[in-house]
């Protein structure tokens, strides 16, 4: 026999207390909103965390493979960093500059500021602001936004080499990898937090001390490989040599830079150390090297932006070929006769441009004049320096 339990009635049930009961407060339910909201935060965070990770590994793969990534001879940071401070030296002593040269490495080397000044007549008060390997898209923000505001010049002359001539590097190198070395260089001048960040980052990142390496990723993937497969590292010394005047052969470090080859006023000893012309110490045997030589006429947009810079700046602007060993650039042109085109090619664009050009490259300077078929030794910027002075005063 089941015996059923009573049911009560259900207004006699005991009642559950409801939690508004128990606080006070109703219970917070979230809107679709706030859980959007709180879905998105936490997605937010776990792609910081990722970015983190990311960057770090980056990090970590950049130095292992720092050692393996090939040193750029375009150019040298301690130089353009030097060349500034005696900018604003000059500035802040109210000294003036009645002439600033800019141009690449050939230019840097012809150029002595010192002897300038004994020969000059209309323009004694000199700055070289050439730097070794610039090409010309970096040459003219060093000069629009560093050299000129600062100078105040009557005139720019701006070395143009046949190197100058075609859009490619001459050192084998992705030109806009070489320019990215030139604008990380002068980014660090700039006044401002950034670059005070900037300056302190590069001493603790691989990532920003090689930054310019991601504008060409094979040469990361390149360094990987050859850490990987036991490559020997880059000789960091033997990369960019110089001959001081003792004799010596150092590396061209920053300490070196300072102390034994920046001259006043922009002035540069870094081929001084040179008797007679020794090798070039690069050559260029591909065809198609040469084909792009001679085919290619971007000299003129270059040229055409300088000149314009400088009327801007309200200055008078003059091109000049510096002078070179009849072999100098044969081996990258294919020919005396190419080499010859790139010359008269850059006396053309002058005259589109009406702008003077003096013409130096036909001048038989003697053998012993040259560091190498390319660069002028002391005594070559000494006879030149006083031949361009002279040339100048008597336009």
């Amino acid at each position: 026999m089941t015996v059923d339990s009573p049911t009560a009635p259900p207004e006699s049930r005991p009642q559950r207390a409801r939690p508004s009961d128990r606080t006070g407060r109703r219970p917070v339910r979230l809107s679709g909103r706030v859980r959007d909201f709180a879905r998105r935060r936490i997605s937010l965070t776990a792609a910081a965390v990722a970015a983190v990770v990311l960057l770090l590994a980056v990090e970590v793969g950049v130095r292992a493979v720092e050692d393996w990534l090939p040193l750029s001879q375009a150019g040298d940071a301690a130089e353009v960093e030097l060349k500034w401070d005696q900018i604003r030296a000059l500035e802040d002593a109210g000294e003036r500059t009645d002439v600033v040269f800019f141009g690449n490495s050939a230019m840097d080397a012809a150029i002595d500021p010192a002897v300038w000044a004994d020969e000059s007549a209309a323009y004694p008060l000199a700055f070289n602001a050439s730097l070794l390997g610039q090409p010309f898209d970096s040459m003219r923000r060093w000069g629009s936004e560093f050299v000129l505001p600062h100078s105040d010049p009557a005139l720019v002359v701006v070395g143009v080499t046949p190197f100058d001539v075609p859009q490619i590097d001459i050192l084998n190198t992705s030109r806009a990898l070489v320019n990215k070395l030139f604008e990380d260089a002068m980014d660090r001048l700039e006044d401002g937090p950034l670059a005070r960040a900037d300056r302190r980052l590069r001493d603790q990142s691989a990532i920003v001390r090689n930054r310019a390496s991601f504008r060409s990723p094979i040469q990361l993937v390149r360094a990987g490989g050859d850490r990987l497969s036991g490559e020997e590292k880059p000789k960091q010394d033997s990369l960019q040599p110089v001959l001081l005047q003792t004799g010596e052969v150092v590396a061209r470090t920053a300490e070196v830079w300072e102390r034994d080859l920046i001259q006043p006023r922009g002035g540069v000893a870094n081929y001084w150390g040179y008797a007679e012309p020794a090798p070039l110490g690069f050559s260029f045997e591909s065809a198609v090297q040469r084909e792009i030589f001679r085919s290619s006429r971007t000299t003129r947009t270059q040229m055409t932006g300088f000149e314009a810079m400088a009327d801007e700046d309200g200055t008078d602007v003059l091109f000049v070929i510096p002078p070179a060993l009849p072999e100098a650039y044969t081996p990258f042109t294919g020919s005396v006769s190419a080499t010859e085109a790139a010359e008269r090619h850059v006396r053309r664009v002058a005259a589109d441009l009406g702008v003077p050009v003096l013409d130096f490259s036909e001048i038989d300077y003697p053998r012993d004049h040259f560091a190498d078929p390319v660069h002028l030794n002391k005594r070559g910027s000494e006879v030149f320096s006083r031949d361009l002075a002279r040339a100048l005063d008597d336009l």
